[in-house]
């Protein structure tokens, strides 16, 4: 289980002399910006990531399915929620002021979840 990163973009600097590349490295520790942790909420690191079912425990225990996806700079973006399951949780004070809590996760860091070192 990879441990929270975050991704940087930068020029090449692994001197590679190929012009206009740009690298992508995971950091091994993000700081933690979360507007939702500033404000007493439940962060994007309170959900839990279950790859042999490809959905997300919330903090309550409830499931979020995969709903869409998305690709931003070439990335793959998978967006989780469950809308039901969030209108009658106890704790949803606690984690959104919306109707739903989206999660949204990178598809090469689940890659990396899952441990088969792509």
């Amino acid at each position: 289980m990879v441990a929270r990163g975050f991704v940087v973009w930068a020029p090449d600097r692994r001197g590679s002399g190929r012009p206009g590349v740009i690298s992508l490295t995971i950091e091994d520790q993000a700081p933690l910006t979360s507007g939702a942790k500033a404000a007493g909420r439940f962060g994007k690191q309170d959900f839990v990531y279950l790859p042999d079912q490809d959905v997300n425990r919330c903090p309550a225990g409830s499931l979020l399915p995969r709903h869409m996806t998305v690709v931003e700079r070439g990335m793959a973006l998978h967006r989780y929620w469950d809308r039901a399951g969030c209108s009658g949780c106890n704790i949803k004070a606690r984690c959104t002021p919306a109707v739903e809590r989206k999660v949204t996760r990178w598809e090469p860091a689940e890659t990396l979840w899952r441990g088969d070192g792509r």
